[in-house]
């Protein structure tokens, strides 16, 4: 797991001055370890939140370019999961996610046979973090199965996940977003209930299925508000 932040210098100029630090934890094998490492560094590195990137391991690296595909449909859901603060720099975007930057998914340039998942915006705490990197192992691991055992990808055109991401960014999990799996727009927690049952077996393996159901229903009612 990488942790990307912003060391910002908001006094010498009046735009925002700012480099860029890189805080990256060993291979964890499970949530409660992740958890804890993360902790740690971010203790360490109180700044300003810019970029997460999830490293999965995989058989090997053709299987890892096969998992990408798979994960295409879903990218912008996990955006809207991770999206942060609506304010950049003291003014409104309109969106959730500062940075609008897209999720991606590619083989990890990290490890020698692994899936890196990259989105916008650091989380806002650590369990936040840990579920949505529990998701996304549960997510690589049911693609892996797929890609095992022959069930192909759905086909996602790069326009047209373009314009799902940038509705992720705007809507987060408020509204409505792009199901890229029929092309229909869905509520974003109805597509969020597909994710877990679609992976929810994988999640069990991992003993993961408790955390994240708790998660995402923490994450439900800072929503609702």
């Amino acid at each position: 797991m990488e942790e990307e932040f912003l060391l910002l210098d908001l006094q010498s100029r009046p735009e925002v001055r700012h480099s860029t630090v890189r805080t990256v934890t060993p291979p964890c094998t499970g949530l409660p370890e992740l958890a804890a490492r993360l902790r740690e560094l971010r203790r360490v590195s109180a700044t300003a939140a810019h970029g997460t990137r999830v490293h999965v391991a995989v058989p090997d690296r053709r299987t890892a370019s096969q998992v990408c595909d798979h994960l295409l449909a879903w990218l912008p859901l996990i955006q809207a999961l991770t999206a942060g603060s609506p304010l950049r720099e003291g003014a409104d975007t309109g969106h959730d996610a500062t940075g609008v930057l897209p999720a991606t998914a590619r083989p990890s340039a990290a490890f020698p046979a692994g899936v890196e998942v990259r989105v916008g915006d650091v989380c806002p705490t650590v369990d936040d973090t840990v579920l949505v990197a529990g998701l996304l192992r549960a997510l690589v691991a049911t693609a892996t199965e797929y890609v095992a055992t022959g069930v192909p990808a759905v086909p996602v055109a790069d326009r047209v996940l373009r314009a799902a991401q940038r509705d992720a960014a705007h809507e987060g999990l408020e509204g409505t977003l792009l199901d890229l799996r029929t092309l229909a727009s869905r509520p974003a927690w109805a597509l969020l209930d597909d994710l877990v049952t679609a992976v929810g077996p994988a999640l069990t393996r991992h003993g993961d299925l408790g955390f994240v159901r708790d998660g995402l229903a923490r994450a439900r009612l800072t929503v609702d508000g």
